[in-house]
């Protein structure tokens, strides 16, 4: 392959795509539709390989202690200072270009175009998982192997790969050393296990982390919450429900916090058969009464 001859130093490059972006017409008027989604599309590669080429950047600037040599302060905070960042907007700036840069083979390929902002992130976690249990060559033809895979494969795809990875760059030990990922990852999951929130105004705010199982058995509870509520409202024809957002029906799925059904009657909370037929609750196997999955009527002794 023929080494290109017409490549530009970095400033002179930055300087040109800024006075082309300045001249711009931002007007959409007028735009066919395979145009307008041709542009979109190629807009969104050329801000992820920027994305990825300022990463770099961050990462060597850091490297050199630039900040510290021209204003006497570390990375994140110059960065925070001059691009009006919070200290955790800066500080994950920084960590996400550390870890671009230490595969370099993945930042070659980011800032070419061939793998997305997506893909660089899940390639990065799987590498990050793996590479405890590689050698240095190893993980190597890791991490070239996840940019090869990238061509046919999106970023969910390419976090579920850590098997594939093994199997061929350590064919031996590949289900002893995914087992050992595995447990790894189970056990940062049990460590990293959190629950914040913060009072705002009228609301309060939560962030959490939970192990995968615990976290996705949560979702499937939400989940199945919030499909009885949009059948209850669908037959009820009632616009709020309409209007509402994805993020909204969620945060309304809630479980009840009280009795969830009356206590004489046994209706309200899909335990008996009559609430089971209007589909007020989902049916799911872990209910006390083997029906509702909520297992309120438990909580208030029946």
């Amino acid at each position: 392959m023929e080494e290109r001859t017409d490549r530009l130093p970095v400033a002179v490059a930055l300087a040109e795509i800024r006075a082309v972006l300045d001249r711009v017409d931002a007007a959409l008027s007028g735009t066919t539709p395979p145009a307008l989604l041709l542009e979109a599309t190629t807009a969104r590669s050329l801000t992820g390989r920027l994305d990825a080429l300022a990463s770099l950047l961050l990462a060597e600037a850091d490297r050199a202690h630039a900040s510290e040599r021209a204003a006497g302060t570390p990375t994140s905070t110059w960065l925070a200072i001059d691009q009006n960042l919070t200290r955790r907007e800066a500080a994950g700036a920084l960590h996400r270009a550390s870890e671009l840069a230490a595969h370099p083979v993945l930042g070659q390929a980011a800032v070419a175009g061939r793998v997305s902002t997506g893909q660089v992130r899940a390639i990065n976690t799987v590498l990050a998982g793996i590479a405890p249990q590689l050698d240095p060559t190893q993980q190597v033809q890791a991490e070239s192997l996840l940019v090869g895979m990238a061509d046919t494969m999106d970023s969910d795809a390419l976090g579920k790969a850590a098997s594939q990875v093994l199997a061929k760059v350590a064919p031996a030990d590949a289900d002893e050393l995914l087992e050992t990922k595995l447990q790894r990852e189970a056990e940062a999951a049990h460590r990293n296990r959190s629950l914040k929130f913060w009072q705002q105004p009228g609301s309060v705010r939560f962030e959490g982390c939970l192990p995968r199982p615990l976290g996705e058995q949560f979702i499937t509870l939400l989940d199945a919450h919030a499909e009885a509520l949009r059948r209850t409202a669908v037959e009820a024809r009632d616009p709020l429900f309409v209007n509402s957002t994805p993020e909204q029906r969620r945060a309304d799925a809630r479980p009840p916090t009280g009795p969830c059904c009356d206590r004489e009657t046994r209706t309200g909370c899909g335990c008996c058969e009559s609430d089971r037929e209007t589909r007020l609750r989902p049916a799911m196997p872990r209910c006390r009464w083997g029906r509702c999955g909520w297992g309120w009527c438990s909580a208030v002794g029946w």
